[in-house]
């Protein structure tokens, strides 16, 4: 079965999805804000730590199998131009 991940990252909230190749949703799970203009480096990183550990626990066998993952995240070019990154 093919499984895909979907990322939409904002200031408020970040959700992901897995589903498979039908469409079919296998987890769901939001989490906190991923906008770096508005959280720092680190606050990103335990949000996003938290959402995969949560798909994972949701659907191992989906998570381990992903193929593609899809994501949008609100403020990613502000992040691109600072040079600790």
């Amino acid at each position: 079965m093919v499984y895909v991940m979907g990322i939409d990252g904002g200031g408020t909230k970040t959700t992901g999805v897995i589903s498979n190749a039908r469409g079919e949703v296998l987890a769901e799970v939001t989490v906190g804000p991923s906008n770096p203009n508005g959280v720092t480096k680190e606050s990103i990183k335990q949000e996003m730590t938290t959402l995969f550990y949560s798909l994972k626990e949701q659907h191992t066998d989906a998570f381990f199998n992903v193929k593609s993952v899809f994501a949008g995240m609100l403020g990613g070019s502000s992040i691109c131009e600072k040079k600790d990154v």
